[in-house]
């Protein structure tokens, strides 16, 4: 509701456009012609457009088009607000000209689609990349099927047979560790196959990628696996994917290829709030794993000398509230380290702000130490936390199995928890391995406002909501007490590894 209410302030909408009159109640106005709450100055009375009243009255094919308004390209077409990662959503707008910009350059880089083929939309539409896509699905003539409910969408894909998906991280990650658990519950002659299975997938996909052809062997024993198992798991996903699409964070470079070694091409995208055409994409013609992509023709990107990426082009906005700086030739600094490889392909090292230092002067890439986190099994999320401590203290959110009480599971899963840390921990150097872990046995949620709306951590909430487990974990650092102490009202357990 503040988040509705700061929306309301900074638009002064003389519409608004609500599912229902029960949404409808829940706005922050007065009455259904009332003015905001919020503020004393007079202003317009917003119009309602109650959408389900509206389609009972929708217009029969065949019925003539309301006549569409004469813009101007440099009218203002949209204002979205920021994910508020780190404060209150701010205010950036575009104009019709730069809408269809971005439209112009992702379409130039996506494969040909037939007309009719399919993509669903899922995301908000407050999401800028997910709300340009689906222009662009129009722009290509594809079919967009809207999903209500975003955590409806694993068991819609095969019914909507999608030939385009957009997704975050965290879509990618829980719908491998979905396919992990499935092949883990069969029997163990299942298993043992789709083990095989998924190595010949993982062999293939490695010849393919270094540009080699595969053997005559691999090849067969890859037809094989694929028919036996690897299109099974594809189907899983629609079996009709041409290719999927993921950005707001970086995806781990194990995931890219556990998805590529199955059939399923994963091609990460780069961009930011402050420039609606995306920096950087990956395409099925060209693309690198681990890197965000090419720059797109539409935008100019360099390195400024401390690693910082810098954007300029017409799709950047210029208003002053954008939360980065932009100098006298018109150069976004966009608050990411990067760096270009010999072929021109971006990778991002992180945000300036999510490296930091520990106590002992160790500088640590806080996203960097959390893909290598995400492969313990049963992680369903974790968040590191380093900056002026004497290493790393990471809050795991995990998936532990059924049963009523909490806080044994957690204990019954602390040990093999500690041990799959360590081994992905191995090859790191010691002063980035973890010292201690908070196990939270739930999801992160938008709810309780640790993910925004995107899917992004937010940082600072996480630390706060779970600060006195955070607190102790520290404690116990310094005292080198190992002995796991359960918080029941943060639901965390909270153990030095």
């Amino acid at each position: 509701p503040e988040n509705v209410a700061h929306v309301l302030e900074q638009t002064k909408p003389v519409v608004i456009a609500i599912a229902s009159r029960t949404q409808l109640a829940r706005l922050p106005v007065e009455g259904e012609q009332g003015q905001a709450v919020k503020g004393e100055d007079p202003r317009p009375k917003p119009q309602y457009l109650i959408l389900d009243e509206q389609l009972e009255r929708s217009p029969r094919a065949g019925e003539p088009a309301a006549p569409i308004a004469n813009v101007e390209p440099t009218a203002l077409a949209t204002t979205i607000f920021t994910s508020g990662t780190t404060g209150r959503p701010k205010t950036i707008s575009y104009t019709h000209d730069q809408m269809c910009l971005a439209v112009q350059g992702i379409c130039e880089v996506l494969p040909e689609f037939d007309a009719g083929e399919r993509i669903p939309s899922w995301l908000p539409q407050a999401y800028l990349f997910q709300r340009i896509i689906t222009l662009c699905a129009v722009d290509r003539g594809l079919h967009t099927f809207y999903v209500e409910h975003p955590l409806d969408l694993a068991k819609l894909l095969p019914t909507i047979r999608p030939h385009l998906l957009v997704g975050v991280p965290r879509f990618y990650e829980r719908a491998w560790s979905g396919i992990a658990a499935t092949l883990g519950s069969k029997p163990a002659p299942v298993r043992a196959l789709a083990k095989w299975a998924l190595s010949v997938g993982q062999a293939h996909s490695r010849a393919v990628l270094s540009g080699s052809r595969p053997g005559a062997v691999l090849a067969l024993e890859h037809a094989v696996a694929d028919r036996l198992v690897l299109s099974s798991i594809r189907k899983a996903f629609g079996g009709s994917l041409r290719c999927m699409i993921s950005g707001a964070a970086p995806l781990p470079k194990w995931l890219l290829e556990a998805f590529h070694s199955v059939g399923l091409l994963v091609l990460e995208s780069y961009g930011l709030s402050e420039n609606i055409v995306p920096n950087t994409m990956n395409t099925p013609s060209q693309f690198r794993f681990g890197t965000v992509g090419l720059p797109l023709k539409q935008t100019a990107i360099r390195i400024a000398d401390d690693g910082e990426v810098q954007v300029k082009g017409r799709g950047v906005y210029r208003g002053e509230t954008t939360q980065q700086v932009i100098d006298a030739e018109g150069w976004l600094s966009t608050g990411d380290l990067g760096s270009f490889d010999a072929d021109g392909f971006l990778s991002i090292v992180g945000r300036k702000s999510e490296v930091v230092k520990t106590s002992t002067g160790r500088k640590i890439s806080l996203p960097a130490l959390e893909a290598t986190l995400r492969r313990v099994p049963g992680v369903d999320l974790p968040v590191v936390f380093a900056l002026g401590r004497r290493g790393p203290l990471a809050v795991m959110f995990v998936t532990v199995p059924g049963g009523e009480n909490l806080e044994q599971r957690l204990l019954g899963s602390l040990e093999k928890m500690r041990a799959d840390v360590a081994a992905e921990s191995a090859p790191l150097a010691d002063y980035q391995k973890v010292m201690g872990l908070v196990l939270v046995g739930r999801p992160p949620s938008i709810d309780t406002g640790e993910l925004t709306a995107n899917l992004k951590v937010r940082r600072a909430t996480v630390e706060k909501r779970l600060g006195p487990a955070i607190d102790l974990l520290t404690e116990k650092i310094e005292r080198a007490d190992a002995t796991p102490t359960w918080l029941g009202e943060l639901k965390a357990l909270v153990a030095t590894t």
